[in-house]
Parts: C-alpha cells; structure tokens; sequence
C-alpha cells in the first residue's frame, strides 16, 4: 500500500526518468545470424530424435547485448541439446514486444507441432501501463494457445530479471520498476503452477553489472551463458523424466 501511494506521488518524476531513460540508453541491435535452422547431433549415443524448439519474446529472445546468434540464448540451448538431440530451432521474437505483440504474432504462424518453448517476455509488459491482472490474462491466453494451436510438450517461462538492479536505470524508477517485475514474476509463478508442462524458471543467479551488455539494460554473454546452462538442464530433465515413466 504504501509502494503505491508513494508511486502515485512520485508519479510525474517517474514518468520524466522514464522518458530520459529511452532518450539517452545505447540503442544495440539484434545480433546477426539466422532465426531458424537445424543441428544433427554427431554424437553416437545420440536420441536419434529431433527436437523441435522455439525461443519466443523480447530483445532478450531475440539475443540483444551479444553480437552473434551463437552467444545468444537460442544459439546457445540449441547447440547444448544438438550433444544428444537432432534440433529443429527457430526464433520469434523482437525488440519491445510485449506479450500482447506476442500473441498477435503468433495469430500470423500457422499451426504446427512444436516440442518446446522457451518464452522470455514481460520487461516492456512491466515498462508499460498495464496492471499485474491484464498481463496475467494475457500471459494466461500465450500459454492456453501455445498448447492448442502448437502441441507445446513442455513450456519453460522465464521470470523477469531483477530490473532493481539494471544500471541503466535511475532511482527512484528503479526500485519502482524493480518492485513492480518482482510482483510479476510471482503471478507467473503461481500461473505456471496451474498447468502441467509449464515451468516456472527463475532468475536466481547473482545480477552483476560488468556481465550486462553496455546499455546497462540487456543481458551479456555470461548471463546468456547461466541462463542457456539453466534453461538445457531444466529441459534435460524434463525429458529424462518422461524417459523414465515410459
């Protein structure tokens, strides 16, 4: 209660920070490389089996920070399944979207099976005017046709980073903003919860500045790396444990 109130005070400074903010941060681009491809897997104790996955979201999906697909975190969870897995890989993601680009996107791609979906996508939800419970019913929606229209055999959803730590950003917008992707990030647990096969990824590695990209806003190549690391590990599991039950 008393967070709101004082963002309601502090309201008129934190828009001003926020307008300041965009104006004067380092622009960086997605990196180069494809946005789609295959990888067999060489290794004799392969599956055998071909792996179709999707890293869905924002500039962090789309490898912003990193100057190469490869240091990025489909090129990097890509190349660690392709020690066991065949991989069929693609990309969907671009700078600024929001969920609900998202979901307009996805209305353009045709159906078709996907065995895997990696989904990065909130910071420009919590950025933008919308309440905790649009973003919710949103994320709800993303989730709901990604298993119907997709076949989607296992979701991971990424929490939002701790943006109460981000350089680039300035107090008193960034405590505001970090408090404000806490919250979020705990409705996306306690949705996750409610489906089988949607996995809630935290992002509990320390957050330091020097692994962040130079705008002070977007992942480095250490960071991509935990996360990748974390990201094949949960899906390593995953399909371990199915592995085992069958």
């Amino acid at each position: 209660m008393l967070n709101t109130l004082l963002m309601f005070l502090l309201s008129p400074l934190l828009i001003l920070q926020g307008v300041w903010t965009r104006y004067k941060t380092e622009k960086l681009p997605e990196p180069k490389g494809d946005r789609s491809g295959n990888i067999n897997c060489s290794n004799k104790f392969s599956t055998n089996k071909t792996l179709t996955m999707w890293v869905i979201g924002d500039s962090a999906a789309a490898g912003v920070g990193v100057e190469s697909q490869k240091s990025a975190l489909t090129g990097l969870i890509s190349m660690s399944l392709s020690k066991r897995h065949n991989v069929n890989w693609q990309f969907i993601a671009k700078t600024s979207y929001t969920t609900h680009d998202m979901l307009n996107h996805l209305s353009n791609i045709k159906h078709q099976p996907v065995d895997l979906v990696i989904c990065s996508l909130g910071v420009n939800d919590v950025t933008s005017f919308i309440s905790k419970e649009s973003w919710l019913l949103k994320k709800e929606l993303l989730i709901r046709r990604l298993i119907k229209n997709y076949k989607a055999k296992l979701i991971i959803m990424s929490s939002l980073p701790p943006m109460g730590k981000f350089p680039a950003l300035p107090q008193p917008l960034r405590y505001f903003l970090g408090q404000r992707a806490d919250q979020f990030s705990l409705a996306l647990l306690e949705l996750c919860e409610r489906y089988h096969g949607v996995i809630y990824l935290p992002f509990d590695q320390p957050l330091k500045a020097e692994f962040m990209a130079t705008d002070g806003f977007h992942p480095g190549k250490e960071i991509y790396r935990q996360w990748a690391e974390r990201v094949t590990g949960c899906i390593e599991n995953e399909l371990n444990f199915e592995n085992d039950k069958n």
